[in-house]
Order: structure tokens, then sequence, then C-alpha cells
């Protein structure tokens, strides 16, 4: 009995250096492989390490792509909606499409653009300041929808996901 307290000690102190190393609201869901198209959405996660600290969005997607397909002329598209109040209503509507030179944006229309990267084939990343009207101090809800549209083929019509499928991601 005495020889397995250490390893227990060393077990809980293990997990609370884990707890308290993680972010303090990182959360992510899984979206399933159910759109055909280069823009099924695979995964959404959203981080905040403080309450008005910037809101950190990664999307990834099945398929590698191209910047290029999101070409603000195509018809394919990358939209992020942000509910930032406690009603079921989107507030704002990020469009992420890729400008001159290759380099991506998300849009507000009306309020600001900020910077999207494409680290790899499959992924977006975006950082929303935490003085930005999407990204409210406390609590913000995104969803994510995509469309890929081709000129034929299984796709001519959009396919077209969301993720989640029902419901939004919180994050605080």
């Amino acid at each position: 009995m005495r020889r397995s307290m250490p390893i227990v000690a060393f077990i809980v102190a293990f997990i609370v250096a884990v707890a308290l190393a993680s972010p303090a609201s990182a959360e992510e869901l899984a979206d399933p492989d159910d759109v055909k198209g280069k823009l099924d959405l695979s995964l959404v996660v959203g981080n905040k390490k403080n309450s008005d600290g910037p809101l950190r969005i990664k999307i990834e997607t099945y398929e590698n792509w191209a910047k290029s397909l999101l070409n603000r002329k195509h018809r394919n598209r990358v939209w992020v909606y942000f509910n930032v109040d406690k009603d079921k209503e989107f507030e704002y509507t990020g469009f992420i499409y890729s400008i001159r030179q290759g380099k991506l944006i998300m849009d507000f229309l009306v309020l600001e653009e900020l910077r999207v990267r494409h680290p790899d084939g499959h992924t977006l990343r975006v950082r929303v300041p935490g003085d930005s009207p999407p990204n409210p101090e406390g609590l913000v809800r995104i969803t994510v929808k995509s469309r890929f549209k081709t000129k034929t083929g299984g796709c001519s019509e959009g396919c077209r996901d969301r993720a989640p499928n029902g419901g939004t991601l919180a994050v605080s």
C-alpha cells in the first residue's frame, strides 16, 4: 500500500499540472465527413485564454485545397457567424476569401478585415482581437459554414456544410 502512494500522488500532480497549463476556454468540435467537395468541414476550434482576450479560431477541412479556391469572385465560400449575446441570432458574419498575392482575409464587410492564415492545405486560422465587436468580453458563440461549387459533377449545385450541424460552439 505504501509503495502505491507516490505513484498516486504523481498521477494527481500530473493531472493538476495539465489542467492548469491548458487554456481557460478551448472549445472544439469535430464534424463528420458528410459532404462532398473540398470544403467539407472536419474540425472547428475556438480558444480564448481569458474573457477579454483575443479569440483564436481554427477551421479544418477533410481535403486539401489552395488559397485561390476561396477567391472572392468564385463560388466557393467559408463563413464564420458570431452570436455575441444571449439570443439565437448571429450579430456578425465573417466572410473568408483570398485577395492579392494569395493572402486570405476574414471580412466583416462593415467592421474590419482580419488576416487569415492557411498553414497547410486544409486549415484556416484567424485571430479576432479582444476589442473587436464580434469578440466581446465573455461568451461568444460561433458557427462555421462552407460552400464548394463546381461547374459540373456532384457539387454543381453547391456542396454545403455547417459546423456544428446544429447549435453553436460556445467560447468564453
